[in-house]
């Protein structure tokens, strides 16, 4: 197990189906591409290894076809499948397209180039079982995408909206909170995906299972948190940001990301040393707490801004977790 967690951590692909639109590429054991796998062939040669790429051009231009529909035309899920069945295109081995093999499309990340691995287990002939995202192991770049990450990440924020839509009892303020930290959760776990990949040789996403949050963490060894802050209104129209200090996270350097006044996209990024408050605290527009580290212009700034923070607050030795 330890060994199948090591190859798939570098991007290799670890058995089972390719899924729609993806095939099997037999590669070296430094990349180098040997020949395409067709249905039922394995590899022969043990130093060999096996990758994900784009299959046929139909199948390509249907998953980018469902993106669509989804983030651009706005249709559910269930339109979708209906639609392809109209169309009479085929699924996996012929079979016809339904609603679950449509949300597998939009949902998994291997469609923006990214290997999972550890989705499900099963040990010892015993029932598979699902295991939370955090348990999963995920490498972002390892192959070619079929849509880039903005994309896939829109889909999956206009599928976590439509969760509360789809419960037909209660209020919307009901499930309001609920809604809001599922939205922030997918959207904390693409920003770091995104970030990954834009840092490949500098940045990789760490993740342990259990109340372990995932984090980032550098070359050098060093954490980083990523913590959301969401607005609030104290009083009639004021703005400002709570931030829920993390304990085990406060000593970290951390990616503070504020969200618009309506909770739903992102407004603004910042690179600070640590949180130094123990409870939860509320930030203005611009406050003087954020001065202690750096605004990043894009995402690209990133690894500079980090730099930068760290020289300043003269950050030299990586910070380990308790």
């Amino acid at each position: 197990m330890a060994g199948q967690k090591r190859l798939a951590e570098l991007g290799f692909k670890q058995g089972g189906m390719p899924g729609y639109g993806l095939r099997r590429m037999l590669v070296s054991a430094d990349r180098k591409p040997k020949q395409r796998l067709a249905f039922g062939e394995r590899k022969s040669i043990a130093t060999d290894r096996v990758i994900l790429v784009p299959g046929p051009p139909d199948e390509v231009e249907h998953v980018r076809e469902i993106y669509r529909l989804l983030t651009v035309e706005r249709r559910t899920v269930h339109w979708i499948a209906g639609e392809l069945t109209r169309r009479n295109i085929s699924y996996v081995n012929g079979s016809n397209w339904d609603s679950l093999a449509v949300y597998t499309v939009l949902t998994h990340p291997k469609y923006m180039g990214c290997h999972v691995y550890g989705r499900t287990a099963s040990r010892l002939s015993t029932p598979k079982v699902n295991r939370p995202t955090s348990a999963w192991v995920v490498t972002p770049g390892s192959y070619d995408a079929i849509v880039d990450s903005a994309t896939f990440m829109q889909a999956q924020r206009l599928l976590c909206e439509r969760t509360a839509k789809l419960i037909e009892y209660g209020t919307a303020e009901r499930f309001a909170p609920c809604d809001l930290r599922r939205r922030i959760q997918a959207q904390r776990e693409g920003l770091m995906l995104q970030l990954v990949s834009l840092f490949p040789h500098d940045l990789a996403v760490v993740r342990r299972g259990g109340r372990w949050r995932t984090r980032l963490r550098l070359r050098t060894g060093r954490y980083i948190a990523v913590v959301f802050s969401r607005t609030t209104r104290p009083w009639k129209d004021t703005i400002r940001w709570q931030v829920d200090p993390v304990s085990r996270e406060r000593r970290f350097l951390t990616l503070l990301v504020r969200l618009d006044i309506h909770n739903r996209s992102i407004q603004d990024f910042y690179v600070i040393p640590n949180v130094n408050r123990s409870s939860r605290f509320t930030l203005k527009l611009k406050d003087a707490w954020l001065d202690r580290g750096q605004r990043l212009g894009s995402l690209e700034d990133f690894c500079d801004a980090v730099k930068r923070v760290c020289a300043r607050s003269k950050l030299t030795q990586p910070a380990r977790t308790a």
